[in-house]
């Protein structure tokens, strides 16, 4: 499709393809790109907008990400994908109410595609932290000897942007500070790493799989505070 694209920039098929296919494979800047182009060809489609609200949530673009999903439904109030994204940006927003009703009206129209909102309990959670932290590796596990894990909902979609591209809304872990430009980093650690609970609920959930994802998120952390690839540090471990 792309390199039909080289060619014939505006082969609107290509165009829809490489948008839904940027959204597949988690490539929010592709997707935009390609449902700008769409748009300003056709303004007011539906799927169009709904697909553009998918890649800017996936921008953390949270505000541009709601006023498109509102403007398909204004279109279309029965568009699933639509109402899945505003419930996205609702409940990352602190409207759970209003989060619960969209994923609500999301699922009755599609249940196999849009599940609804999630939840893990404390005890839950907990339990996995402690059975993650004991499979940490060495030079992880020192890291964390050190810094506290706390836990929190979602991440403020302002620090996702400070990145380019930025961070994705679902990211489970994310340090608080910034690591040093030079010297020992080991010198200056983070005040504490966060682990999004709202992030974790999403995906797999049983306990093996929650441990292992937790342990991810965390050496993640660990390694880029340290500036440590994951092989050095396998190495190192």
């Amino acid at each position: 499709a792309e390199e039909l694209l080289g060619e014939h920039p505006k082969q609107w098929d290509a165009l829809r393809l490489v948008a839904s296919a940027g959204l597949r494979m988690g490539n929010a800047v592709l997707a935009a790109e390609a449902y700008q182009t769409l748009l300003a060809h056709s303004p007011d489609e539906p799927a169009l907008l709904a697909g553009m609200a998918v890649a800017q949530f996936g921008l953390s673009a949270l505000d541009a990400s709601e006023h498109l999903a509102r403007k398909a439904l204004s279109h279309d109030d029965q568009h699933p994908q639509a109402w899945y994204c505003l419930a996205l940006v609702l409940e990352r927003t602190g409207r759970m109410e209003e989060a619960d009703r969209a994923f609500q009206l999301a699922h009755t129209v599609d249940p196999n595609l849009y599940p609804l909102r999630p939840s893990l309990s404390v005890d839950v959670l907990t339990d996995a932290l402690v059975e993650a932290r004991s499979g940490l590796g060495t030079v992880v596990h020192r890291f964390y000897e050190d810094v506290l894990i706390r836990w929190a909902e979602f991440p403020v979609s302002e620090e996702l942007r400070v990145t380019l591209p930025p961070l994705s809304p679902f990211v489970e872990a994310l340090y608080d500070g910034r690591p040093p430009t030079s010297g020992d980093p080991w010198a200056q650690l983070p005040s504490s790493v966060r682990l999004f609970t709202g992030n974790l609920a999403w995906g797999d959930t049983r306990r093996g799989a929650l441990v292992e994802r937790i342990q991810i998120a965390l050496t993640r952390e660990a390694h880029h505070w340290l500036g440590l690839s994951p092989v050095l540090t396998e190495s190192v471990d």
